[in-house]
């Protein structure tokens, strides 16, 4: 999964930080070292989607409470107005 702001180099990267912290002398993770990345992409994939689901439901939430349809309604009349609120 791509995500805006981490790249699959970055991804890389991050994985093998990580593992530079891994005692060689007690695990012998380069043996296995493709099976450890995509189990970390996996993840970190998981964890993403539930962040975003989250942030989903937090952001729906709020959009349908009196503060989000005022926001929205705000947000519309500045179009109309030519005024800019952001």
């Amino acid at each position: 999964m791509y995500q805006r702001g981490t790249t699959p180099e970055g991804s890389t990267t991050l994985f093998r930080d990580a593992m530079g912290l891994v005692d060689p002398k007690r695990y012998e993770w380069k043996r296995i070292e493709a099976s450890l990345q995509r189990i970390w992409q996996n993840v970190h994939d998981d964890l993403v989607r539930l962040l975003r689901g989250k942030f989903e439901a937090y952001r729906d939430a709020w959009l349908t409470s009196p503060a989000g349809k005022h926001f929205a309604h705000l947000i519309t009349e500045s179009q109309y107005s030519g005024c800019q609120l952001i």
